[in-house]
């Protein structure tokens, strides 16, 4: 058996594999599935590679788990690779190491622009709502996950000085973009740029 076939049959297995974890992902959701008999089975063939990545602490802050998006970013960067290899095509050392940093700042860029998103969602609701006090539970639960990391987000530019929470809200956002379009294009660069080592 040649040795591209053995590698296009894992790299379809992977992509299987990768698609059940991601069933599971969004199974996780609805708790009467996630108890269900296929729910269980899912758990039973994906929760063992999960759990690796949920083990990673910084992917875990508050209410939110991110280490799914990394585990299927992983598994993504194997497919790939085993679909080159596939091909006959063996990549560099360069285009490796381009693959992986362009994998972990889609991670990245993943965090930063759902962080973004939620709170610019949290800031329109501030903006359009009268009073902090009226929103719910919820928001008072969001506020408590957020707080900290909008206070230390914003201190980059505040520095010691304390500032409303309104105001930390809008300067967290505009760093959060910030930091997501200059990253993008470093990254990009970063990645052409290893991408053409010939080693």
């Amino acid at each position: 058996m040649p040795l591209t076939y053995i590698f296009r049959i894992l790299a379809s297995a992977v992509s299987i594999f990768t698609f059940l974890c991601f069933l599971r992902i969004i199974i996780t959701w609805v708790p009467s599935l996630t108890y269900s008999t296929f729910g269980r089975i899912l758990s039973t063939i994906c929760d063992p590679y999960l759990n690796i990545f949920r083990r990673i602490r910084f992917l875990r802050f508050s209410a939110f788990d991110l280490s799914p998006a990394l585990a299927i970013c992983v598994l993504y960067a194997i497919s790939f690779f085993l679909i080159n290899f596939s091909l006959g095509q063996f990549p560099t050392v360069g285009s490796i190491l381009a693959r992986i940093l362009s994998l972990l700042w889609g991670v990245v860029s993943s965090i930063l622009g759902f962080l973004a998103i939620l709170l610019v969602i949290r800031l329109l609701v501030i903006l359009f709502s009268r009073g902090y006090g009226s929103y719910g539970s919820i928001w008072e639960q969001l506020d408590r996950g957020l707080s900290t990391l909008v206070y230390r987000v914003s201190s980059i530019l505040t520095g010691k000085r304390p500032v409303p929470y309104k105001n930390a809200l809008i300067i967290s956002v505009i760093i959060l973009i910030a930091i997501y379009v200059g990253g993008t294009y470093l990254i990009d660069y970063l990645c052409k740029l290893l991408a053409a080592l010939k080693f």
